[in-house]
């Protein structure tokens, strides 16, 4: 039901600036849970997936890549879990792209219950094509009809 209401989101929403987090509101259905009675591991990676192809969706960055024919894959992905999320609680999944340098771009999000972070994820993306690999100040630069700075990166990021 969550893929049907992302796949209609992402097309019958408005677009969304690449610049600003996109906010999701859910909560904690039985069929996420594991044998441990919260939220699987697996279903934050898929809803955090659901998420991220929204953005990239809903901000022009996947149409942007694909009038390249570039894929977009994911380089890497590092979580914290910090709180379990249990039955019925309600979360929001936050996904915001937080800036980029040659090779790669890099996404952070977080589900928050009550204003607490109790999960986190950072991914790193890559923007590749049949020639190999496109810097995404290139295709954000497209994008935005103008030159694309990164915001500073966290050191932490860049090793």
């Amino acid at each position: 039901m969550r893929s049907v209401a992302s796949a209609l989101r992402s097309v019958a929403r408005p677009g969304h600036p690449m610049d600003a987090p996109l906010v999701q509101h859910s909560m904690v259905w039985p069929t996420d849970l594991n044998v441990g009675m919260h939220m699987d591991n697996v279903r934050y990676l898929q809803l955090m997936n659901r998420a991220r192809n929204e953005l990239l969706m809903r901000s022009g960055i996947m149409r942007a890549a694909r009038a390249r024919r570039l894929g977009v894959p994911v380089a890497q992905c590092v979580m914290r879990y910090k709180r379990s999320l249990m039955p019925f609680e309600r979360f929001s999944l936050r996904t915001q792209i937080i800036g980029w340098n040659e090779r790669r771009f890099f996404m952070a999000q977080d589900f928050v219950r009550d204003g607490q972070v109790v999960a986190s994820g950072q991914l790193q993306y890559a923007f590749v094509g049949p020639e190999g690999r496109v810097a995404p100040a290139t295709i954000f630069s497209a994008l935005l009809g103008r030159e694309a700075v990164s915001p500073p990166l966290p050191a932490e990021l860049l090793d």
